[in-house]
């Protein structure tokens, strides 16, 4: 398997070149155009199925044929000024299929954690702690840039998702920006 082009960038970025942030933002604008691409034949799935009626003999069968669409509908939130001293807050839960297109938080200190609980797996950690293993996870991306602390999670899919931010010490979110894709039946 070919490893994502990403991470590779990312693990270069560490001396913050603006060359490199350049090429990073232009190869995710990139990924991401050519994922709504794909995701453009793939977001309405129409299934359908055909059953004939076991009750009357072969020439009077009848079929029946239902269709069901299925549509995904993205939403955001976009939070500013949040400041707290203490505790945990659940900043997004959702209960319905999905994915978790980015969650960005900017924030004036690094003294938190976070909790993302999804229908197959819980992640518990610090900031620092998913600093020392963001290199490493292709779906978090931990930095700083001059005096913010920069945590991106990105690219989840889910049937249920909920994100928690766990403070320690008081600390101001100049923004917590989410965008997500939510499942909607239609029949």
């Amino acid at each position: 398997m070919l490893p994502n082009p990403l991470s590779i960038l990312r693990r270069l970025s560490h001396n913050h070149s603006p060359y490199i942030e350049l090429i990073l933002l232009e190869e995710r604008e990139r990924l991401i155009e050519r994922e709504e691409k794909l995701r453009e034949g793939v977001v309405v799935a129409t299934s359908t199925y055909t059953s004939a009626s076991s009750q009357t003999s072969a020439s009077a069968s009848t079929s029946q044929t239902q269709t069901s669409t299925e549509e995904y509908i993205t939403q955001t939130i976009d939070l500013k000024r949040f400041t707290d001293s203490s505790g945990k807050h659940n900043i997004l839960s959702i209960n319905n299929k999905g994915k978790l297109i980015e969650m960005i938080l900017v924030s004036d200190n690094n003294d938190y954690g976070v909790i993302i609980e999804t229908e197959s797996f819980k992640l518990d950690r610090t900031y620092s702690e998913l600093s020392d293993i963001s290199d490493y996870v292709d779906s978090i991306s931990v930095f700083q840039d001059g005096s913010n602390y920069i945590l991106s999670v990105y690219d989840i899919k889910f049937t249920k998702f909920d994100f928690y931010i766990l403070i320690n010490s008081k600390v101001t979110f100049s923004r917590i920006y989410a965008k997500w894709e939510e499942l909607v039946k239609k029949e």
